[in-house]
């Protein structure tokens, strides 16, 4: 909403390579992301990414939901979940790596991180396992977030997923759009926010607000269910009384 278009986006957020290059510093880019790289014409620059030969790269080896890679030859468990997570991973590591940090001192450190700040973050409340990424959301996060749980096996999936904010003019089509995914695979899912409230008022699993869920007779029951909570910081998905209790 705030940039405008998607181009104004990449035009502000590559300001930071063009600070590095003005500096002839270091540029640490994901290989695998055309966005990051079609426009790049510089030297100083060091890749990591999925597939590469000259370059820290790395693979998804399971989700347990956590997350287990192989990098540097090594299978390295994670505390964290997401496929999306692996870049992040790969990034630190080539960082690691061009500091001449040892290979095993970058993987113990991958493995002993432990997320606090409800990003991919893994949370046991009572026989639910919950998959806490609700700092932020936008729609390609929430499709990632989804998609992730759709990859992970487990016999009981529900997803409690809070609005979108900043979207402007797209946002009832995005809102749509996430609502049609979750239906799509039959992914039990409820929804919390004006703007997912504004689109089907009368169904029950739709709500205005986090008190509204909460106090709702119809709030509904998870007994060893894996759940992903995601939504903006706006919608205070933190004051679900599920996290609290």
């Amino acid at each position: 909403e705030g940039f405008g278009s998607f181009e104004n986006i990449i035009a502000t957020k590559t300001a930071l390579y063009r600070s590095v290059i003005a500096n002839n510093g270091t540029l640490f880019v994901n290989a695998d992301d055309a966005v990051l790289t079609n426009e790049l014409h510089y030297d100083k620059v060091v890749y990591y990414g999925q597939h590469g030969t000259d370059y820290v790269c790395g693979e998804v080896i399971k989700m347990t939901p956590y997350l287990v890679v192989k990098i540097f030859d090594r299978i390295v468990e994670t505390n964290l979940t997401g496929f999306y997570n692996l870049y992040n991973i790969l990034c630190a590591a080539a960082i690691g790596n061009y500091f001449k940090v040892p290979v095993d001192a970058i993987a113990d450190a991958i493995s002993g991180y432990v997320p606090s700040n409800n990003r991919s973050q893994i949370v046991q409340k009572g026989s639910n396992l919950i998959i806490a990424d609700y700092y932020n959301a936008n729609p390609t996060s929430m499709d990632a977030a989804l998609n992730n749980l759709f990859l992970i096996d487990s016999p009981n999936k529900a997803a409690i997923l809070g609005d979108m904010f900043e979207l402007g003019d797209v946002s009832i089509e995005e809102h749509r759009r996430i609502i049609d995914i979750c239906e799509k695979h039959k992914l039990a899912a409820f929804f919390i926010g004006h703007e997912f409230y504004s689109l089907y008022p009368n169904k029950d699993n739709f709500f205005p607000d986090v008190d509204a869920f909460n106090n709702s007779p119809k709030q509904p029951s998870f007994e060893n269910s894996l759940l992903l909570i995601k939504g903006s910081r706006g919608v205070h998905l933190e004051k679900l009384n599920l996290l609290i209790e």
